[in-house]
């Protein structure tokens, strides 16, 4: 008993002894917390007491304030008189100005100048400013600004500048008159003014084309700023001097209203014009827009009401791709414009109403070529392309590749894209492949799809028409930088292509519009003059008849044995040797039906009246197709142009 009291006695004096060093701790602390209230409270008390805040009423009105007296109350800024008169231009300006304006308005009353045309004058620069100091530097010179059509930077210290013949002489005085030396012997065509170290190893004649393609772009670039009426000449001299494509001049010259001006402009009856030429060649523009992270513009998806700016910058094109729509079913974009659509997922579980990827195709109701829809069976295709026939020999793929897919996903995508169907001769593959390739385009980087890409690219011997017609030209645009991930490729040689990268527009993303354009065959260019098929009808009455039946089994049974070789004897190298196998089975299949219905039933003759064949000669049909085509020119001339349709 003794000894549990004494185990009792020591553990409460352990325990006692605890609680005293807790207690001495917590005294320990308290008393540096008080310390640290002190300081922080003497702290306090040093700072300024803040003024107490001014009642709005307090605050002066703007005619109290002008009012009240200041340290330099006879300063410039108090006298409104004198302040106005500071920001009127001078006397001199006026003057000159008044005479500028006098000269232009009397141009117009004088006859035509004899001295037609347009120049590029080649003045050497110290450096590269902006256009509008240059110009306001050329004003200080006394030259007239608004007889500079314009100006623009074709190689390093050299500013080229547009101007009429007629104001040679004088640019010109100017300018000797102020030691300038003009560059005469400046050529922008030659590859010895390109500076940039990637076309140091390439040939002279490879230089020579890279500098037209940019002289080329530069002056494409300049006649979009050239105000109207000037406009027309100066794109009908750069047609003349042959530094623009006759297509180009027919979309400047063809957009404009006739003015009273252009009422007795004589224009003489091309080839291109007529409908009866079967040598005339239709362009066909494909555009793409990618509507969400990348653009294709990346904003994140495209919104409906959206697609309005854009279908603005489409009216000259045939067909609008459009990547990461963003669309779910059934939803389709507000316009009329024919639309094709792999639709895009639900977001996720709980907002079912917001769609991922997706792609569309936008067709202008101008565009009268035969279009068919391919709908592909795998679901990666079916979920990240888009593909069409046009005009039942062009096969045209558009993909979206978002950067969150594997890599060997993106592999498989490639692999299963078919490069021929039925009968197509050419397959166009565009889209935002989000794929860095480096040299091959002349991007900086290189990352994992750009290798996958590359080596399918090599394997299908495809063309890539970025590293052709712009290079290093970037189609992304983030702050992070620039990048090259949006393509146009094609299986064989496109006739005249141009791609066109609209880096001047914003589009709310980070992608830009792309526009691609080539022309058409010439037995595809018109749709009314496609050979279509003719429709086989037979007597299938016929086959009512038990006996009939079985005498079309047993003929089809026959023929079928023909053309269907033994299952064991299959054998394919690859994919696409059984593609064209399973393509030369459909074609004996749908001959074996066609000839099993006429051995059986026989074919029935058109209802067609016989007559009409001696009235509609190759001459009637050409007549009627010119009074067609001339009466729709009548429709739309105006004027005094009427009398000549």
């Amino acid at each position: 008993m003794c000894t549990g009291n004494a185990i009792l006695e020591r553990s409460q004096a352990n325990l006692i002894q605890q609680l005293c060093a807790t207690v001495e701790k917590l005294t320990s602390e308290l008393s540096q917390a008080r310390l640290e209230i002190q300081h922080l409270q003497a702290r306090i008390n040093s700072i300024p007491t803040p003024t107490t805040p001014a009642n709005a009423t307090e605050f002066p009105t703007p005619q109290e304030s002008h009012n009240r007296p200041t340290a330099y109350p006879d300063a410039p800024w108090h006298n409104t008189a004198r302040v106005n008169a500071l920001k009127q231009p001078s006397p001199q300006q006026r003057e000159q100005r008044r005479i500028q304006r006098e000269a232009a308005a009397a141009r117009i009353f004088h006859p035509p100048s004899l001295n037609q045309g347009f120049k590029y004058l080649y003045l050497p620069t110290k450096a590269r400013i902006p256009v509008g100091t240059l110009r306001t530097t050329l004003r200080k010179l006394g030259v007239n600004n608004a007889r500079l059509l314009d100006i623009h930077y074709p190689a390093r210290n050299t500013v080229a500048i547009l101007i009429h013949n007629d104001y040679e002489k004088e640019f010109t005085e100017l300018i000797h008159h102020h030691n300038i030396t003009i560059k005469a012997d400046f050529n922008p065509s030659s590859g010895e003014i390109l500076a940039d170290p990637k076309y140091s190893t390439m040939t002279q004649d490879e230089r020579d084309t890279i500098a037209t393609e940019l002289q080329t772009t530069r002056i494409e670039r300049a006649l979009q700023h050239i105000r109207a009426p000037v406009k027309f000449a100066v794109v009908r001299f750069f047609y003349e001097q042959q530094w623009i494509s006759k297509s180009k001049l027919d979309s400047i010259v063809n957009n404009h209203n006739p003015k009273l001006s252009f009422i007795f402009e004589q224009t003489e009856t091309t080839a291109e014009q007529d409908p009866t030429t079967t040598e005339t060649h239709d362009d066909t523009d494909m555009d793409m827009f990618d509507a969400s992270s990348t653009q294709f513009s990346h904003v994140i998806s495209l919104p409906k009401q959206a697609i309005s700016p854009i279908l603005q910058l489409s009216q000259t094109s045939d067909l609008l791709f459009i990547t990461e729509t963003w669309l779910l079913s059934p939803n389709r974009y507000p316009t009329t414009w024919s639309q094709y659509h792999t639709y895009g997922l639900p977001a996720n579980s709980y907002n079912v109403h917001r769609g991922t990827l997706g792609l569309a195709l936008l067709v202008n109701p101008k565009c009268k070529l035969p279009i068919y829809h391919v709908r592909h069976e795998h679901p990666l295709l079916a979920k990240y392309s888009l593909s069409i026939i046009l005009c039942s020999k062009i096969l045209i793929h558009c993909l979206y590749l978002p950067p969150s897919l594997e890599t060997d996903d993106v592999s498989q995508i490639l692999d299963l894209l078919p490069m021929h169907i039925s009968n197509t001769t050419t397959t166009i593959l565009c889209g935002d492949f989000n794929a860095r390739m480096g040299n091959h385009t002349g991007d900086t980087l290189t990352n994992a799809f750009g290798r996958r890409v590359s080596n399918w690219m090599t394997a299908n011997n495809l063309i890539l028409w970025n590293e052709r017609l712009a290079y290093g030209q970037p189609t992304s645009y983030t702050f992070q930088g620039t990048s090259i991930i949006d393509f146009f490729f094609s299986t064989t040689e496109l006739e005249m292509p141009t791609l066109r990268i609209r880096d001047d527009l914003s589009l709310n993303s980070n992608h830009k519009f792309m526009t691609m354009t080539f022309y058409l065959p010439s037995h595809l260019q018109d749709p009314n003059d496609l050979s279509r098929p003719q429709r086989i009808t037979w007597n299938i009455g016929k086959l009512k008849h038990l006996k009939s039946r079985d005498t079309y089994r047993d003929i089809f049974i026959k023929k079928l044995s023909l053309i269907l070789p033994p299952h064991s004897s299959l054998s394919f190298r690859d994919r696409s040797e059984a593609c064209q196998y399973i393509d030369s089975l459909h074609d004996h299949l749908c001959d074996t039906i066609v000839a099993s219905l006429d051995s059986v039933c026989g074919r029935r003759l058109p209802q067609a009246d016989e007559y009409l064949k001696d009235f509609w000669t190759d001459e009637m049909t050409a007549a009627f197709n010119r009074k067609e085509y001339y009466y729709k020119k009548w429709r739309k001339a105006r004027g005094l142009n009427c009398f000549r349709y």
